[in-house]
């Protein structure tokens, strides 16, 4: 056993393993969430071809495409980087596509870094929350006061305008689920206008739902044992 024996908190080494098992799966299911999107964005021509397959093979695909994006815009004239000195290329992709209309493959880029980070969004059934979930929710509540202070109309737009120098970080911070939902359709709504043949509304529905679905807790009515005194019903 490991743990504090001496006050009787010691654990089973299959502790261990279980929570080893727990991020190998977790790493297998966000590698395969975001080969999925990345696939369905070169379905409806929100990415160029290329293999996506393998997670090698596609942060090279996303580094030469970082590449070209940034190209793209030094040509125009326009600078990818932020007047405080930001230079994170999907944060100016997701503030510009606000206000104006972005390539297909830079809108692509932008949609699937929303994929990437996506928020918190809570699993349990019922409103009582422990002291972690609460420190997540009023840490997701001082951000959302920070954006709203801040006049940004979405997260990437406030994120692209922080000085990571003088101002918190934007890693390890805690989002919420549906400030990267409400920012999606922001997104949508206005691209959907200068590309009326891409972002149809089956482009939409399957998009969106690669993005943010979250795949259900696994029931645990089995482990439930029967009870004593009516055998035939599960234990209360």
């Amino acid at each position: 056993a490991v743990g504090d024996i001496d006050r009787g908190m010691d654990e089973s080494p299959a502790v261990e393993r279980r929570m080893a098992r727990q991020r190998r799966r977790q790493i297998g299911r966000q590698s395969d969430r975001m080969k999925k999107t990345a696939c369905i964005l070169q379905k409806y021509g929100l990415l160029p071809a290329g293999d996506v397959n393998h997670g090698k093979a596609r942060h090279d695909f996303f580094v030469g495409l970082d590449r070209d994006i940034r190209e793209s815009f030094t040509k125009q004239g326009v600078s990818a980087s932020s007047p405080k000195g930001l230079r994170e290329l999907p944060y100016f992709l997701r503030a510009r596509g606000l206000d104006m209309a972005l390539e297909p493959y830079a809108l692509g880029r932008a949609l699937y870094h929303l994929a990437q980070r996506r928020g918190f969004l809570s699993n349990r059934k019922t409103e009582k929350d422990d002291s972690e979930t609460g420190k997540v929710k009023e840490s997701i509540a001082e951000l959302a006061e920070f954006i709203q202070q801040s006049g940004a109309r979405t997260l990437g737009e406030y994120f692209y305008n922080t000085d990571p120098v003088n101002e918190k970080r934007i890693r390890n911070r805690w989002t919420a689920r549906s400030m990267y939902q409400q920012e999606f359709d922001m997104l949508w709504g206005i691209q959907g206008k200068y590309y009326p043949e891409l972002m149809t509304d089956s482009a939409y529905k399957e998009i969106y739902e690669a993005i943010f679905y979250q795949r259900p807790l696994k029931s645990q009515k089995g482990l439930v044992g029967r009870c004593e005194l009516e055998p035939s019903q599960r234990r209360a």
